[in-house]
């Protein structure tokens, strides 16, 4: 939680070179009260052993507002020795915090002796602005994976996230995946923070899709990061995922239409853009033509042009030649509809108008169902109703 303050807060000074004090600080502060039981956000008394604690006293006073004592009592404890109060004095001169007179270089001399006395939180932070070359710091990449490696090394979670998307951005998937892996193996769904959420959310899918695709595959693997990912809040791509791999039937298995479904459906709810279609597909072969209906409109009123072609299909297989032209003819860079189209207007005995179509699935999309129409057309193989259910195969 501390170090995540960092990603979510001071990369916006790095971007603006604006910190927002009010929720770092409070970030800060909270993982400094939760590291000791002791400590466990008390209320100040006379009592109080943070009393004797400049850097828990400087936490407990920024929660209740006072931050021009709390950056005193972090004053204090820099000068004290305490690593964790001069990285914590060293943000405030960075940020011009609690009264503090702004001096970056000053602020960040103290977080570079901070990094190198071991406090994690530091080491994280120096990648961050050297990856992005704020404060002084030259860019340089290679330093900031360095750092975060470093991080990651003792145990911080925004440092494993760092490393493993610093390598995947160089290229190198299987150090991605270590990194990546340590973020997720050491965070559960119940005690991750809420900053932390979003990231494991992301992970989390990551890996089930190296798992599914990736060289070495394990199925069951991947449905259960994909699980976690929507434990985190990934709702949308990683049901999608799940619905897929229960549609196909994990390892041979037979497919699980129902509970495809019920994952497409929690997919359809986030607005995953092409479950409209997976799901009428399944309704539609279940006989459910209607429910199959609504939603292939459902989707083709957002504009996904797979929903239009299959809505189009549809209306085709009923005879309602009309709407199936109307939504074949909202896709014409789909080589499906453009070839309904063809089928349309044969069954409608327009024969030089569907030539027409068949022939743009050719010379378009080298469509090799519309070339055997085509021979059939010119040759007079079949008949009126030659083109029908069983003949379409889209």
């Amino acid at each position: 939680m501390f170090i995540t303050a960092l990603l979510t807060n001071l990369k916006l000074k790095i971007m603006k070179k604006v910190l927002s004090l009010a929720v770092l600080m409070t970030i800060l502060v909270s993982t400094a009260s939760m590291a000791d039981n002791a400590y466990s956000m008390p209320t100040l008394s006379n009592n109080s052993k943070s009393d004797d604690d400049p850097y828990r006293r400087g936490c407990l006073l920024y929660v209740q507002g006072d931050t021009v004592n709390a950056a005193k009592c972090f004053e204090k404890s820099a000068k004290a020795g305490n690593t964790e109060g001069i990285y914590m004095y060293g943000l405030f001169k960075m940020g011009g915090f609690g009264g503090v007179k702004v001096n970056e270089k000053a602020g960040l001399r103290m977080v570079h002796k901070a990094a190198e006395n071991g406090v994690t939180n530091a080491l994280y932070f120096l990648g961050e602005i050297y990856e992005t070359g704020e404060y002084g710091c030259p860019k340089d990449k290679s330093v900031a994976l360095d750092y975060y490696r470093k991080a990651s090394q003792a145990g911080s979670f925004e440092g494993h996230v760092a490393c493993g998307n610093s390598y995947w951005d160089n290229g190198d998937t299987i150090m991605a995946i270590k990194y990546w892996s340590k973020a997720v193996e050491e965070t559960t769904p119940y005690s991750a923070q809420d900053e932390q959420r979003d990231a494991l959310a992301q992970i989390s899918y990551n890996l089930g899709w190296f798992c599914q695709y990736g060289i070495q595959q394990d199925i069951y693997e991947a449905i259960d990061y994909y699980q976690q990912s929507i434990l985190y809040g990934n709702t949308k791509d990683a049901a999608f995922q799940l619905g897929l791999i229960c549609l196909d039937g994990a390892n041979g298995s037979e497919p699980d239409m129902k509970t495809a479904v019920y994952y497409f459906k929690i997919a359809a709810a986030s607005g995953h853009p092409e479950v409209c279609v997976y799901v009428g597909d399944i309704l539609r072969m279940s006989d459910s033509e209607e429910q199959a209906l609504l939603y292939y409109l459902e989707g083709a009123k957002s504009g996904n042009q797979n929903a239009m072609c299959s809505l189009a299909e549809l209306y085709y297989e009923r005879e309602e030649y009309e709407s199936a032209v109307y939504w074949a003819s909202q896709c014409p860079d789909n080589v499906s509809a453009v070839f309904l189209l063809g089928c349309i207007c044969y069954m409608q005995q327009d024969f030089e108008q569907a030539k027409y179509y068949w022939q743009q699935c050719v010379f378009r999309f080298h469509y090799a169902d519309a070339i055997t129409m085509l021979k059939c057309l010119d040759s007079g193989e079949f008949e009126w109703d030659g083109i029908n259910k069983g003949l379409v195969d889209i």
